[in-house]
């Protein structure tokens, strides 16, 4: 039985960029990767993968998993905790996967089997278009920021520090 060989491979050279962070321009990792591990804590989510947490088949099973805490919860009749389940899951489809998701579908379209870009077209269909804080731009910063100096610790003594204005 031959097996079908594909062009497309994951990871940091390959032509599908699967991590969050790929797409998180001017996000700084460890303030994403924190919240990421803020969320699987709080809800007890233990990736059996090992791939980092910001990685699409990761953010995936986490979706899957508070889906499952949020069935389980209905049927024990608990509809508070089925709320916050799920309340959990649509918040983390708009600010986590809804970020990356249309970038990476289109990658599968054009370089996947056409099985994963069913897929894409899947995980897209389900969080649209990533929301507007999904983009990093100065408007979030207070006005008062873009006058003030910026500066690197305690002011120099003598001419050993430079200093940065805007």
């Amino acid at each position: 039985m031959a097996t079908a060989q594909t062009s497309t491979s994951f990871g940091p050279g390959g032509a599908v960029r699967a991590r969050e962070v790929s797409y998180r321009g001017g996000m700084q990792p460890g303030y994403l990767m924190a919240e990421l591990a803020a969320y699987y804590d709080a809800f007890g989510y233990q990736p059996a993968l090992d791939e980092p947490d910001d990685h699409m088949a990761v953010t995936l099973g986490f979706v899957s998993y508070l889906k499952l805490k949020q069935a389980y919860a209905l049927a024990a009749g608990d509809t508070e905790r089925a709320r916050i389940a799920e309340e959990a899951a649509a918040n983390f489809l708009k600010d986590h996967l809804a970020a990356y998701a249309a970038p990476v579908a289109a990658a599968l379209e054009n370089s996947g089997p056409d099985f994963l870009a069913e897929a894409g077209k899947m995980v897209l269909s389900r969080t649209g278009a990533p929301p507007d804080s999904a983009r990093i731009s100065r408007s979030h910063w207070p006005a008062e920021a873009e006058s003030d100096e910026i500066t690197c610790g305690a002011p120099a003594v003598g001419d050993g520090l430079i200093q940065f204005r805007p």
